[in-house]
């Protein structure tokens, strides 16, 4: 059952990353909006979550940088 919960815990991160790229692709968002750093948080913390689990560093390495960059442009905001 944990299985089926990481995947879908790493699914739902890919797809905020997904999300979040697609909205700058179309102009929806800003390279510098609140709501895209967000999505690339969230993207990033579960699949952070998902990779830890599953013992796979290179996505788990990769994807702390990213939540670190989100938090740094977030801090920013401020």
């Amino acid at each position: 059952m944990l299985y089926y919960l990481m995947q879908g815990i790493g699914l739902f991160g890919a797809a905020a990353l997904l999300i979040a790229y697609l909205q700058i692709s179309r102009q929806v968002l800003s390279t510098t909006s609140k709501h895209y750093h967000l999505l690339n948080l969230l993207g990033s913390c579960l699949i952070v979550v998902n990779t830890a689990y599953f013992e796979v560093y290179g996505p788990l390495f990769l994807n702390v940088i990213w939540m670190l960059i989100a938090i740094k442009s977030l801090a920013n905001k401020h």
